[in-house]
C-alpha cells in the first residue's frame, strides 16, 4: 500500500475508533461499561460495532469494491473473523476468485446456448 493511502486509511481509523469509543461509552454510561460490552458483545444493543462500521463505510465512501480493496489491502497482514482461513489477502483472492468462476461460467453457457439457437 503506498504511504499517503496507509496514512488516510490508520486517520479513518483512528477517527473510527474514536467515535465508537465514544458512541459506546455515552450508550453504556461510563467507560468500564463500554469496554465491556465492545469486548463481551461488540454487536449487541449498547456497542453497535456492526451497525457503526456499516454507517463508516456509507459516510466514507467506502461501501463499494473498491472501497472494501482498500479496506482489505490496508488490513491485507490481518486473519479475518468468519472466515476459514488467514490473511485478507487470500481471503480476498478465493472471493475474486469465486466471483470470477460464477461469472465466466455465466458467460459461457450464454456462448454455448447462442450456439446452440444457431447452429
Amino acid at each position: 500500500m503506498d504511504p499517503y493511502l496507509g496514512q488516510a486509511f490508520d486517520t479513518l481509523l483512528h477517527t473510527s475508533a474514536q467515535d465508537l469509543a465514544e458512541r459506546a461509552t455515552h450508550r453504556a454510561g461510563g467507560a468500564a461499561q463500554a469496554l465491556d460490552a465492545l469486548t463481551q458483545d461488540p454487536d449487541g444493543p449498547l456497542a453497535r460495532r456492526a451497525e457503526f462500521t456499516a454507517a463508516v463505510f456509507r459516510e466514507q465512501l467506502l461501501d463499494s469494491p473498491a472501497g472494501a480493496c482498500f479496506v482489505l489491502q490496508a488490513l491485507a497482514g490481518r486473519d479475518l473473523p468468519g472466515d476459514p482461513g488467514g490473511p485478507a489477502e487470500a481471503v480476498l483472492g478465493r472471493l475474486a476468485r469465486a466471483a470470477f468462476a460464477d461469472v465466466v461460467g455465466r458467460a459461457a453457457s450464454q456462448e454455448l446456448s447462442r450456439r446452440l439457437a444457431f447452429a
